[in-house]
Protein backbone atom coordinates (compact mmCIF):
# COMPACT_ATOMS: atom_id res chain seq x y z
CA UNK A 1 0.00 0.00 0.00
CA UNK A 2 2.53 2.55 0.81
CA UNK A 3 4.51 1.82 -2.81
CA UNK A 4 1.11 2.65 -4.29
CA UNK A 5 0.57 5.95 -2.56
CA UNK A 6 4.07 6.78 -2.59
CA UNK A 7 4.18 6.65 -6.54
CA UNK A 8 0.80 8.52 -6.78
CA UNK A 9 2.33 11.02 -4.52
CA UNK A 10 5.59 11.21 -7.05
CA UNK A 11 3.68 11.04 -10.26
CA UNK A 12 0.79 12.90 -9.17
CA UNK A 13 -2.92 12.71 -11.18
CA UNK A 14 -4.79 14.91 -13.19
CA UNK A 15 -7.89 13.35 -11.29
CA UNK A 16 -8.72 16.94 -9.00
CA UNK A 17 -9.81 14.33 -6.26
CA UNK A 18 -6.44 12.25 -6.40
CA UNK A 19 -4.52 15.12 -6.77
CA UNK A 20 -5.69 17.08 -3.78
CA UNK A 21 -5.64 13.81 -1.74
CA UNK A 22 -1.61 13.43 -2.91
CA UNK A 23 -1.14 17.26 -1.62
CA UNK A 24 -2.86 16.34 1.84
CA UNK A 25 -1.15 13.11 2.27
CA UNK A 26 2.44 15.16 1.34
CA UNK A 27 1.63 18.26 3.19
CA UNK A 28 0.61 16.48 6.57
CA UNK A 29 2.71 13.43 6.25
CA UNK A 30 -0.15 11.44 7.18
CA UNK A 31 -0.30 8.32 9.18
CA UNK A 32 -2.55 5.23 9.80
CA UNK A 33 -3.79 5.00 13.23
CA UNK A 34 -3.79 1.60 14.36
CA UNK A 35 -7.17 0.32 14.62
CA UNK A 36 -8.43 -0.19 18.34
CA UNK A 37 -10.84 -3.09 19.51
CA UNK A 38 -10.53 -5.22 16.38
CA UNK A 39 -10.65 -9.00 17.84
CA UNK A 40 -10.24 -11.06 14.28
CA UNK A 41 -9.43 -10.31 10.57
CA UNK A 42 -13.21 -11.01 10.00
CA UNK A 43 -14.53 -7.98 12.11
CA UNK A 44 -11.30 -5.70 10.42
CA UNK A 45 -12.18 -6.89 6.83
CA UNK A 46 -15.97 -5.88 7.87
CA UNK A 47 -14.95 -2.57 9.11
CA UNK A 48 -12.64 -1.83 5.52
CA UNK A 49 -15.51 -2.55 3.48
CA UNK A 50 -17.72 -0.51 5.67
CA UNK A 51 -15.26 2.12 5.14
CA UNK A 52 -14.82 1.93 1.61
CA UNK A 53 -18.84 2.27 1.39
CA UNK A 54 -18.94 5.11 2.92
CA UNK A 55 -16.48 6.66 0.67
CA UNK A 56 -18.36 5.91 -2.27
CA UNK A 57 -21.47 7.16 -1.03
CA UNK A 58 -19.84 10.24 -0.12
CA UNK A 59 -17.74 10.80 -3.44
CA UNK A 60 -21.20 10.03 -5.52
CA UNK A 61 -22.88 12.75 -3.52
CA UNK A 62 -19.86 15.23 -4.07
CA UNK A 63 -17.32 14.22 -6.80
CA UNK A 64 -18.57 14.77 -10.64
CA UNK A 65 -19.24 10.83 -11.96
CA UNK A 66 -16.25 10.78 -14.92
CA UNK A 67 -13.87 11.93 -11.56
CA UNK A 68 -15.57 9.38 -9.20
CA UNK A 69 -15.27 6.46 -11.18
CA UNK A 70 -11.43 7.11 -12.01
CA UNK A 71 -11.00 7.86 -8.38
CA UNK A 72 -12.62 4.55 -7.60
CA UNK A 73 -10.95 2.60 -10.43
CA UNK A 74 -7.73 3.81 -8.87
CA UNK A 75 -8.58 2.73 -4.99
CA UNK A 76 -9.56 -0.63 -6.67
CA UNK A 77 -6.01 -0.77 -8.56
CA UNK A 78 -4.30 0.04 -4.84
CA UNK A 79 -5.72 -3.07 -3.57
CA UNK A 80 -4.88 -5.63 -5.97
CA UNK A 81 -0.99 -3.89 -6.24
CA UNK A 82 -1.58 -4.79 -2.39
CA UNK A 83 -3.14 -7.86 -2.82
CA UNK A 84 0.06 -8.86 -5.34
CA UNK A 85 2.50 -7.79 -3.15
CA UNK A 86 3.74 -11.23 -1.96
CA UNK A 87 2.62 -14.86 -3.41
CA UNK A 88 0.81 -17.03 -1.12
CA UNK A 89 2.45 -20.26 -0.58
CA UNK A 90 4.80 -21.79 -2.14
CA UNK A 91 8.79 -21.82 -0.85
CA UNK A 92 11.11 -19.11 -0.58
CA UNK A 93 9.13 -17.02 -2.69
CA UNK A 94 9.33 -19.78 -5.43
CA UNK A 95 5.72 -20.83 -6.79
CA UNK A 96 2.25 -20.68 -4.90
CA UNK A 97 -0.24 -18.26 -5.95
CA UNK A 98 0.30 -14.67 -6.83
CA UNK A 99 -3.41 -13.67 -5.23
CA UNK A 100 -5.18 -16.24 -2.99
CA UNK A 101 -9.11 -16.98 -3.79
CA UNK A 102 -9.35 -15.02 -0.45
CA UNK A 103 -7.73 -11.91 -1.77
CA UNK A 104 -9.40 -12.51 -5.07
CA UNK A 105 -13.11 -12.70 -2.75
CA UNK A 106 -12.30 -9.28 -0.83
CA UNK A 107 -11.35 -7.50 -3.89
CA UNK A 108 -14.37 -8.66 -5.36
CA UNK A 109 -16.16 -7.30 -2.25
CA UNK A 110 -14.47 -3.91 -2.63
CA UNK A 111 -15.38 -4.02 -6.12
CA UNK A 112 -19.04 -3.84 -5.09
CA UNK A 113 -19.02 -1.70 -2.75
CA UNK A 114 -17.23 0.64 -5.11
CA UNK A 115 -20.07 -0.02 -7.74
CA UNK A 116 -16.91 -1.06 -9.58
CA UNK A 117 -16.83 -4.10 -12.09
CA UNK A 118 -15.04 -7.46 -10.76
CA UNK A 119 -12.06 -8.40 -12.66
Amino acid sequence: MGMAMAEMLQKGSSNPLIAELAADLKARQTKTEPLQNIKDSEQGKELALNHVRAVNDLIDRKVEAGEADEFKRWLLAVGRRVAEASNEGGIFGFGGERVSDAEKNVLRQIAFALGQPAS
